[in-house]
C-alpha cells in the first residue's frame, strides 16, 4: 500500500516518497491501519508530550537541586492531629540537612527522611515518606506560601487481618516568626 498524496504541483519539486508529499488526510492513512490500541497509545502520548511542555516546572525533584531547597534549614510549629477532630497536639516540622523531621513522627521511631519539593504558583511544596519499622508509613504532602505551612499526612499500618489508615492535619507557621 503506498501513502503518497496524489495532489501534483508542478510548481514544487518533491522527492517521491518523501514526508513532504502528504496532506493531512494521507498522515490520517498512515495512522488508520494501525491497530485500535495502539492508536489510543499514540493520542495519548501526544497529549502527554503537549502537556509536559506547556507545564511549568511543577515535577517533584530531589531537595538538593537549584533553587527549591528554599525549605533547607526551616522549621515550622503548629498544631497537628487526626483530621476532623478538635483536640490536636503541636507539632514541630524541619527541615535540615535535606532530611525532614516531624517531632511527634520522631517518637513513635520515624525517622528523619529526604524530601522532594516543588515550586508551583501557589507556593513551595514538599513531599515525604517516613517509614518505621514497627508503625508503618507516613505520607507527607504539603505547601508553603510564604506565611503559613498547610500539610496533610497519611498514615497507613497494615497488620494481618486489616490496615489501619488515618489523615493527620498540620497548620504551622515558621519558627521564629511573630503569630
Amino acid at each position: 500500500m503506498t501513502y503518497l498524496s496524489k495532489r501534483e504541483n508542478p510548481a514544487v519539486t518533491v522527492r517521491e516518497g518523501s514526508l513532504a508529499m502528504l496532506t493531512p488526510i494521507d498522515c490520517r492513512l498512515l495512522i488508520k491501519p494501525l491497530s485500535p490500541i495502539f492508536r489510543v497509545l499514540l493520542v495519548c502520548l501526544l497529549i502527554n508530550a503537549a502537556d509536559c511542555l506547556a507545564a511549568d516546572d511543577t515535577s517533584p525533584v530531589p531537595h538538593s537541586a537549584g533553587p527549591v531547597a528554599d525549605f533547607e534549614g526551616l522549621s515550622f510549629v503548629g498544631p497537628y492531629g487526626i483530621e476532623g477532630e478538635d483536640d490536636p497536639g503541636e507539632d514541630t516540622f524541619t527541615f535540615e540537612d535535606g532530611l525532614f523531621t516531624s517531632k511527634t513522627c520522631l517518637q513513635w521511631g520515624f525517622p528523619p527522611t529526604p524530601y522532594w519539593t516543588r515550586r508551583t504558583s501557589d507556593g513551595l511544596h514538599f513531599l515525604v515518606e517516613l517509614e518505621s519499622p514497627e508503625h508503618g508509613t507516613m505520607y507527607y504532602e504539603g505547601v508553603f506560601d510564604g506565611r503559613e505551612m498547610n500539610a496533610r499526612a497519611l498514615w497507613k499500618k497494615e497488620r494481618w487481618y486489616r490496615t489501619i489508615e488515618r489523615t493527620y492535619v498540620f497548620k504551622g507557621r515558621l519558627q521564629g516568626s511573630p503569630e
